[in-house]
């Protein structure tokens, strides 16, 4: 009787859910297929890995001149200075609130404290389709190469270009369809909202800044625990596209990508979407760590995985403050931002 009843509740499932069990046998099987095809001289499984293409290849060879390595230093020690000063009167701030009667508690707006109408099973099904859109993007771009349906400039266009805004755009659809469609319900609900922008906004620029202390010392920890683990500092994914990149238009793309798209994107799936309903189950602290570790996860850099988790506490503590994805998308936006000039920086002075 057990073994029917799990029988019967597995059929009902599969019923249910029979488009996604599709999706995940084609990534299954895609996967498979791109594993057993032997690489192409032109694909980019074939080519090696850029020279410094590493922050410790970078270092050790000495790819930085010395007065972009002093100005950086003095970047560096200027924005901790800068940012202990402001947690510094933050901190009188809150103290001086905390002992005024007449203060006027900010909470988040209506639409981002009441309980989303979606749950951990529509994470799921959004991450399969996620997970299957990008798999058939990497499968087009795989078979362009191998037989040689485009050049490989057209390929690498097509590869940057659809991998990014067009999965972005998909996938965004779909979450205005499966999720906001669904349930009657408007952008609001991630947490799109013009609600107090400006100083949403703000609060965004004064999180970063106060961060910068915060983000040093998870950098050292990080190093420390990759020195630990033999783990090999890396850069971030786009760090190293745009040091191989030449075309001025693909690196205007790039700038565009990193500053805008990404942390839009980025703020409406993690914290307008994961953290609430993490948050609907387990309560502000669990949402917080827990959304962040799949923040940090989806990255897929294990040596930045202390970091970038970090950053998503803060971008959740300020979504949880504010109600609103203003400050954190500014959070983002600045952050990646700065790594961008960073990089670029080091690109036109080398």
């Amino acid at each position: 009787m057990p073994l029917r009843s799990f029988q019967t509740g597995l059929l009902v499932a599969v019923r249910r859910n029979g488009l996604y069990v599709v999706m995940a046998i084609g990534v299954a099987a895609i996967w498979l297929a791109l594993a057993c095809t032997p690489p192409d001289a032109g694909s980019p499984k074939a080519r090696p890995a850029a020279k410094g293409s590493t922050l410790g290849g970078m270092l050790s060879e000495e790819k930085i001149p010395p007065a972009l390595m002093i100005f950086l230093f003095v970047l560096c020690t200027a924005g901790f200075g800068i940012g202990a000063t402001a947690d510094l009167i933050l901190f009188l701030k809150y103290v001086a609130r905390k002992g005024s009667a007449s203060r006027v508690a900010e909470g988040p707006s209506a639409e981002a404290a009441s309980a989303v109408p979606w749950s951990g099973g529509d994470i799921a099904r959004f991450a399969l389709i996620f997970v299957f859109v990008f798999t058939c993007m990497q499968a087009i771009v795989t078979i362009c190469l191998r037989y040689r349906l485009v050049a490989r400039s057209g390929a690498e266009t097509l590869a940057l270009v659809g991998g990014t805004a067009g999965v972005y755009a998909l996938m965004l659809c779909v979450m205005r369809v499966m999720l906001l469609g669904r349930h009657g319900l408007g952008w609001g609900a991630l947490g799109l909202s013009l609600r107090r922008a400006g100083r949403n906004a703000w609060n965004g620029v004064v999180g970063y800044v106060a961060f910068i202390p915060a983000f040093f010392a998870l950098v050292v920890v990080s190093l420390l625990v990759c020195t630990v683990l033999g783990i090999k500092p890396q850069a971030h994914e786009l760090v190293e596209i745009f040091s191989e990149e030449r075309s001025p238009l693909k690196i205007a793309y790039l700038v565009v990508l990193a500053v805008v798209l990404a942390p839009v994107y980025e703020e409406l799936v993690f914290r307008g979407f994961v953290y609430p309903v993490i948050k609907k189950y387990g309560g502000v602290t669990k949402a917080a760590v827990f959304s962040s570790l799949f923040f940090a996860a989806i990255h897929f850099n294990a040596a930045q995985f202390i970091p970038v988790a970090g950053l998503g506490m803060m971008l959740a503590f300020l979504y949880e403050k504010t109600g609103t994805l203003a400050a954190p998308i500014v959070f983002h936006a600045i952050n990646n931002g700065v790594a961008v000039a960073i990089t670029l920086l080091w690109m036109y002075t080398k």
